[in-house]
Order: structure tokens, then sequence, then C-alpha cells
């Protein structure tokens, strides 16, 4: 017999649209194949567990926090005619 305490909750990808800030159907699948949570099709559309899908989006994922020695450093500018090179050269005395 099923009871109730057995039944796991489903969250459908169109209400993870705007959980993971995503706009397109396929972009929310996508998301969900690489934070490793399983989608189960059911007729037409598709669900995960809401267990599953908050331990994935609760998780950080690798590559997306930058520590400062990460960040690229700025170039800086290069004049490229007369006029510009001398009006730097006189601001920088």
């Amino acid at each position: 017999m099923l009871y109730m305490e057995e039944i796991k909750e489903r969250i459908w990808v169109n209400e993870m649209l705007e959980l993971i800030n995503k706009k397109d159907y396929r972009s929310a699948i996508k998301w969900c194949t690489r934070h490793e949570v399983k989608l189960v099709k059911d007729g037409v559309n598709r669900y995960a567990l809401r267990e599953d899908f908050i331990n994935a989006y609760n998780t950080p994922s690798e590559g997306v926090i930058l520590a400062p020695e990460d960040i690229a450093p700025t170039r800086r500018y290069k004049p490229k005619g007369d006029l510009a090179r001398r009006t730097k050269m006189k601001y920088n005395e």
C-alpha cells in the first residue's frame, strides 16, 4: 500500500525556468544535465524530484566563483596616432 510519506514531490521543468533564470525549456534541460539532476518524462513534459533539484541548486558549481588572482588584468591604453601619443605623454608627466 502506498502512503503519502513515500510520494516524492515533483518540480516540473516549466517551474525550474524562473528559479534558474532561464527562458528556454532546452536550457533548463541542459542545466539539469550539467548539475546531474535526473529528469523523468511524463507524457510530453519532464520533471525532477524537488529534493534533487534543491540539492543541485544549492550546491555551488565549479568555475563560477572567481578568486581575485583568476581575474585577468585590464589592458593598458596604447594610443595609435601621434596626437593621441602626445596627449598621453603630456598628461603622464
